[in-house]
């Protein structure tokens, strides 16, 4: 019996040392994580495998045993020949970002040597959006959206086509984190509209500035723009700017709150209203009193400002229609 007890009791000795080298050795087997993602475009993961060694990296994050040496390719779906392939050895937990330019292969994103842009294009009445692309140096953009390009390359042609035939090519600096914005005038003339270093009015108001062409306003060779707010009951108004203006010139921002009520009786403002008077012939061309059918001329309603955006540029036209050109985020 004693025997039995010895014996079972070496036994369990054994096992409890045994599995304590094991654990011991499991301990000091170190891994190191190996995350890889991409910075731009978003999509840009769907379109690509990673490997080690030749082996898959199924998820974003993989253990890696800690200085393994070995090759990283990324390699887009589809093809045999790696687009990016480099030799690493981990020494410590490891991200990498990468990023996939129109054109250009994929490579290490580094922070310092890449910096965004954007380009707002505003398409007249009838234009169909789908029916054109922009380039700049033949990378292709998304209208509105956010760019990367390289931080060394901010000058280039800026290339709109439409069906493939370019409309319009001119060479431009990018500012970086800044956007251009362009209003389309015709199929082939584009005009862009400057971004000042305006500091951004208080939500929510909107600072607007305003400008014209002589397409739009035949025979008018400098105009008088006199801004009201006009409150609900339609017949009270209250003086808001005055400008003089010339074609392609853009007034300074005026600022506009849209939560403004009218003196004495508290009346909410429902729009911005103007004149404009051809200073060339001195006719009237809008009255912001002139109503026909319950409509006014010269009325920028708060349309826009549902969606209030901090800075807007307005394009005036003859007849009291206007075109609103958004610039900046949204409050």
């Amino acid at each position: 019996m004693k025997k039995s007890i010895y014996l079972l009791l070496i036994v369990l000795v054994t096992g409890l040392v045994s599995c304590e080298n094991k654990d011991a050795e499991f301990e000091h087997l170190d891994y190191y994580t190996l995350k890889t993602s991409f910075v731009y475009p978003d999509n840009a993961r769907d379109n690509y495998v990673f490997l080690f060694n030749g082996d898959t990296l199924g998820g974003y994050s993989v253990y890696v045993p800690a200085n393994e040496a070995g090759t990283l390719e990324v390699v887009e779906k589809g093809q045999s020949t790696p687009e990016f392939s480099q030799e690493l050895t981990l020494s410590e937990h490891t991200a990498l970002q990468f990023i996939k330019l129109t054109g250009q292969p994929v490579a290490l994103y580094e922070a310092d040597q890449y910096t965004t842009f954007s380009v707002n294009l505003s398409y007249t009445d009838g234009e169909d959006p789908s029916l054109y692309t922009i380039l700049f140096n033949g990378q292709e953009l998304t209208n509105n959206e956010t760019t990367y390009i390289r931080a060394d390359q901010l000058t280039g042609t800026l290339e709109i086509q439409k069906e493939g035939e370019v409309v319009s090519s001119q060479q431009v600096t990018i500012t970086p984190e800044k956007a251009l914005n362009y209003l389309q005038l015709s199929e082939t003339e584009y005009l862009i509209v400057p971004v000042s270093d305006e500091t951004a009015p208080e939500e929510p108001m909107s600072k607007v500035r305003f400008f014209y062409f002589s397409e739009g306003i035949p025979e008018a060779e400098e105009v008088e723009l006199t801004l009201y707010y006009m409150y609900r009951d339609y017949v009270t108004f209250e003086n808001v700017a005055t400008f003089t203006m010339k074609p392609g010139e853009i007034t300074d921002y005026v600022l506009v709150d849209w939560t403004k009520t009218s003196d004495g009786d508290g009346q909410r403002m429902r729009a911005v209203a103007y004149d404009l008077k051809n200073l060339t012939t001195g006719e009237i061309l809008v009255d912001h009193a002139n109503q026909d059918g319950g409509n006014f001329y010269g009325n920028i309603s708060d349309n826009f400002a549902r969606n209030t955006y901090k800075f807007a540029t307005v394009q005036l036209i003859n007849n009291g229609t206007y075109g609103i050109i958004p610039i900046g985020e949204i409050w």
